[in-house]
């Protein structure tokens, strides 16, 4: 909670101000959040962004919220990765295959995100099968993983 006090204090005097926030401006605290594995100040930060109307977020800061709930040991930040991968408008490899290493221990999303990469027409890279692989084989599911 104060990591998201913090990132938000860094924030408001430019929306208090009127100002668009650029991705610059709130890109290094995102990092911050990713690499401590604050999943929820992350997606808060995300909806502050959105709210304040600060601008166009790019699949780097979409993404980057993503691998946040992917490095969280907590089980909910598996779904908020789903969740936040949803809200992105047209969503790159990268963050589906961040949304799939998140999926720890819920192969069924993770097989789901995998094969909605392949109809969305997004390459499947070795990175999002090993992710994909390691749900499965977490769950015991090797049939599901020798289809793949």
């Amino acid at each position: 909670m104060l990591d998201l006090l913090r990132g938000i204090a860094l924030l408001a005097p430019a929306t208090a101000a009127g100002a668009v926030m650029s991705e610059a401006s709130w890109r290094p605290r995102m990092e911050s959040l990713v690499r401590s594995g604050s999943w929820s100040a992350a997606l808060s930060l995300i909806d502050s962004i959105q709210a304040d109307g600060g601008g166009e977020i790019s699949q780097g800061g979409w993404n980057a919220a993503i691998t946040a709930c992917a490095r969280s040991k907590d089980p909910a930040a598996s779904h908020a990765a789903v969740a936040t991968l949803e809200r992105v408008p047209k969503p790159c490899a990268k963050c589906y295959t961040s949304a799939i290493t998140a999926c720890r221990g819920r192969w069924e999303a993770a097989l789901e995100l995998f094969d909605n990469m392949a109809s969305e027409g997004l390459p499947r890279g070795e990175r999002a099968l090993t992710a994909c692989l390691n749900s499965l084989a977490d769950a015991g599911k090797w049939e599901e993983a020798i289809s793949l």
